[in-house]
């Protein structure tokens, strides 16, 4: 399973890494060795409340890829030619 990049601010990086060891615990402790983030549906209560946290994980990672690209693609600022009030 692909996680992406860790981003280089301190802040999004912690966000990043506790994003990731939370997916990494919920597949490890339901044995989940595949490519799917969150392996097949869960079965029990409880798996579909940890289910539910590593699923807001995910989305937490994509978040700060988003942001990342989002912010990477920004065109360079324009400095004002003259006089401005």
């Amino acid at each position: 399973m692909k996680l992406g990049t860790q981003p280089k601010q301190a802040r999004a990086a912690q966000a990043w890494r506790y994003a990731a060891r939370t997916i990494a615990t919920y597949r490890d402790r339901y044995g989940i060795t595949g490519d799917a983030p969150l392996g097949a549906s869960a079965d029990t209560d409880m798996q579909k409340i940890d289910a539910a946290r590593a699923r807001a994980a995910v989305d937490r990672l994509r978040d700060l890829s988003h942001d990342r690209d989002r912010t990477s693609r920004r065109p360079a600022p324009r400095h004002a030619a003259g006089r401005t009030l």
